[in-house]
């Protein structure tokens, strides 16, 4: 695997809370914090995230218990990420979410310097157009909408609450 500047190779510890390296504002790698819905399989002893797509594989959900099922779709495995915002203060409330530092790397060139000139977020900006979960395209075609409407910034904020009801809509089809 690849060393990227300032990243850490260290598992993060078995537990129920997890950390994962991503992208941040000027291409700072974070360490985000994320509640673990995913067990670890017998003989896996790695991390499960979820994949650029943002699929889980079938196998790794059947061992995904009602609660931790629960816990995903509301978005609550995403409350240590508070810590990002209040406390590390790398990440915004709302904002595009973060990607891995794998998959940063393979998104288009225009799509990556919008990235880093801005936080990550917690509430997905792009949460606010309809897009495919799952579909990376639909992604990120959403995330290039919300750069292009309002490229200086003066209004997203007020779209934080759309966003935030488009995510619960989201995760409650899932």
């Amino acid at each position: 695997m690849r060393k990227y500047k300032g990243q850490r190779q260290r598992p993060s510890p078995k537990g129920f809370i997890y950390a994962r390296d991503a992208t941040g504002k000027g291409r700072k790698i974070i360490r985000i914090y994320k509640l673990r819905t995913i067990p670890d399989l017998p003989g896996g002893g790695r991390d499960h995230l979820l994949s650029l797509s943002g699929l889980i594989d079938p196998e790794e959900a059947k061992h995904i218990t009602p609660f931790r099922s629960f816990l995903r779709k509301s978005g609550l495995d995403e409350i240590p990420q508070l810590w990002n915002i209040f406390v590390k203060r790398d990440m915004q409330l709302l904002g595009v979410r973060p990607f891995m530092v794998e998959e940063f790397e393979l998104l288009p060139h225009d799509l990556k310097i919008k990235l880093i000139s801005e936080k990550p977020g917690l509430i997905p900006a792009e949460a606010k157009y309809d897009y495919q979960v799952g579909d990376l395209e639909s992604r990120l075609k959403a995330i290039r909408l919300y750069f292009n409407e309002d490229p200086r910034g003066i209004r997203r904020v007020s779209h934080s609450v759309k966003a935030l009801f488009k995510r619960v809509a989201i995760y409650s089809k899932r």
